[in-house]
């Protein structure tokens, strides 16, 4: 997991396994790119991660179910980070 994890889910209530599930998400991005010192999580399709040259943030606003949008905007912003 990277710390610090911020997730904001504005208005929707979060199950404790769909936070575990952006938590394993925004852990992957290790994969792609190292360090990611912090990455910010908003529910409505964005994600804004932080590395120590820059900040990238990657909107994904294409999917209405939840967990599709989750899995969408982690992959649009591991290919972000493999670009780096």
């Amino acid at each position: 997991m990277i710390s610090p994890l911020s997730i904001d889910s504005r208005r929707m209530r979060l199950t404790k396994g769909t936070e575990r599930k952006i938590g394993r998400k925004a852990g992957g991005l290790h994969d792609f790119f190292e360090p990611v010192t912090r990455c910010e999580v908003t529910l409505k399709g964005r994600i804004r991660i932080s590395v120590p040259s820059e900040q990238k943030v990657v909107s994904n606003e294409s999917s209405y179910q939840l967990e599709a949008a989750i899995h969408e905007a982690f992959d649009a912003a591991g290919r972000c980070l493999g670009d780096a």
